[in-house]
């Protein structure tokens, strides 16, 4: 495959799996305010799965990326953006794992620490995708 249709499928795969964290953002938004007052968990876990499945492709897509032109190792930009991409795992590996407690009722009656979490880890998302497609661009 040709260095440019690579690029292209890299960026579709980050664009879609941004998609899916904006709908599922939404999704929660409507939990935190209290539209909702659970969280539909097969819903979540199909949500995360594609989220997931399009991290997975986005990485895959940029390692072969890497192979086509290594010479981007060699700028610090290219590291940062691999911390922000491995945060971005780690924290929707730990957000993952709160799906039952986003089933388990209303996002007012989690004790504070789950509130806190939830939030936070919400916030790091939103950054962390904004900060790697940022540096993405500056590659």
């Amino acid at each position: 495959m040709a260095h440019p249709q690579l690029l292209s499928f890299h960026v579709l795969f980050l664009l879609s799996a941004l998609l899916a964290v904006l709908i599922t953002d939404a999704c929660g938004l409507v939990y935190l305010i209290g539209l909702r007052q659970r969280m539909n968990g097969i819903c979540l876990r199909i949500k995360h799965g594609l989220i997931a499945s399009a991290c997975a492709a986005t990485i895959g897509t940029g390692l072969l990326l890497v192979i086509l032109k290594p010479e981007v190792m060699a700028q610090s930009v290219f590291w940062m953006k691999m911390v922000f991409v491995a945060a971005l795992c780690v924290n929707g590996w730990l957000i993952g794992r709160k799906i039952p407690l986003l089933t388990s009722g209303p996002f007012k009656t989690l004790g504070r620490r789950a509130r806190w979490t939830l939030a936070f880890g919400s916030m790091a998302s939103l950054m962390l995708w904004i900060g790697a497609a940022f540096l993405g661009l500056m590659i």
